[in-house]
């Protein structure tokens, strides 16, 4: 509960531009509904405010997570998009790979599912 509450309160006062980070890492560290459902939520108030391909990415890595595949499908194809604008190509690279990967474990995961 302390966590949560500073990093509400950081969220106050510096805004939620880094919270897909915080939310990336509370999605790898724990397999937590709660802990899951909490950085969805932040990398959500994030997505609100700027969509960019971080924050589109880690959204889709957290709902693949827990479960919503078709939603963490169009997140991560959304992700994919905003990977192609990155104007570097190693991070371009990099980005779109990553988020290749989770494309895939996603297919597979909703044809095990059918």
């Amino acid at each position: 509960k302390d966590f949560y509450v500073d990093v509400d309160h950081f969220i106050q006062k510096f805004g939620s531009d880094w919270m897909w980070g915080i939310a990336s890492t509370m999605g790898t560290s724990t397999d937590d509904k709660k802990v899951l459902e909490k950085a969805l939520s932040y990398v959500g108030q994030d997505l609100k405010k700027n969509k960019t391909y971080y924050n589109t990415d880690t959204y889709a890595h957290l709902l693949y997570k827990m479960g919503k595949y078709k939603e963490a499908y169009a997140s991560a194809n959304e992700a994919m998009d905003l990977a192609s604008a990155i104007n570097d190509y190693q991070e371009r690279t990099r980005d779109s790979g990553q988020t290749g990967e989770l494309l895939e474990q996603i297919k597979k995961s909703m044809a095990a599912k059918n």
